[in-house]
This record gives C-alpha cells, structure tokens and sequence, in this order.
C-alpha cells in the first residue's frame, strides 16, 4: 500500500473511531470521541496551535496534568485532526513489549490504525518504511500518541525537549 493510501485509510480509522464513543471505548479503551459531535466546539485552541507548531518543529511534547484534566481528550483532538499518519496508543498497550520487539508492535499499530489486514509483504513495507524514515524523516507527518503513561507503575519520565500542562 502506497504511504498516501495509508494516510488516507488511517484518517477514516481516526473519523470512525474518534466519532463514536462506543467505538473509542471498544478500540482504545476510553470513550474520548472527540469528533462524534461536529458543533462542538474545540476546546484549547491556543494550546492544541502550540502542541502542534513543537512538533512540526520535530519537538516532543509531554501533557502534564492530575487525573481528570483532559490530556487525554487533548491528545485525542490533536490525534484525529492530524493531516498526517495519527496513531493513538495506550500506555497498556506497550505491557509485554520489549525493545527489541518495539519495532514489530509499532507495525502492528501502523496496519491496524490504516484498517489494514496484516500479511508478510505490508509488514515488509512498513519495515521498510520505517527504515527509511529512520535516515529521512517522512515528507507526510507521523505523530505517534502514547496515552497513559503517567498512569503506568515504576515508569518514571524523562526531561522531554517540551512539556504543555492540560
């Protein structure tokens, strides 16, 4: 699958699941369907234009903040209106993977978030793909959202190059 197909596919992954809340909760866990009511107004404007001029900038971004604050729904409104590859991962997901199978996982996560069935020669294409950014970054955006980590026992952050409270 050409990487445009895929970041087509992936924007109808992000519009069917973000859109429904029993569609959020079934795929990732939690009901944050911040796309299911278009007259909706969003929410921190300011804050979502900042988040995503630091990672056009190739920042990373940490959303620090108590239980209940919104990161979530933060991370989920910056994710779905992405104009590039959006995966949105939880924290709980990553449970049982080892660095030397992250490369495998994140495959997985790239073929399921584009709607994909799995099979050798896309996963060759997505390694692949994966090795070339590593020397050239992608021409499309990828933004890849880890959700819950400060909700993981013993898992202690590291100084990140930016950090946005929410």
């Amino acid at each position: 699958m050409a990487f445009a197909k895929a970041i087509e596919r992936n924007a109808q992954w992000r519009k069917e699941v973000f859109g429904s809340a029993k569609r959020a909760r079934n795929t990732l866990g939690q009901a944050i369907a911040v796309a299911e009511d278009p007259n909706l107004p969003g929410l921190r404007q300011d804050l979502r234009k900042d988040i995503f001029d630091k990672v056009k900038a190739g920042q990373d971004i940490v959303l620090l903040g108590d239980e209940g604050h919104g990161k979530s729904w933060l991370a989920a409104q910056i994710c779905s209106s992405t104009q590039g590859m959006g995966l949105f991962l939880s924290a709980e997901s990553f449970d049982g993977i080892t660095t030397e199978k992250l490369e495998e996982f994140l495959i997985d996560m790239l073929i399921k978030q584009s709607g994909d069935a799995s099979d050798t020669p896309l996963r060759n294409r997505w390694g692949h793909r994966l090795k070339a950014w590593r020397a050239s970054p992608p021409l499309a955006q990828l933004l890849v959202i880890v959700d819950g980590i400060n909700q993981r026992d013993g898992l202690h952050l590291s100084t990140s190059s930016a950090t946005s409270n929410a």
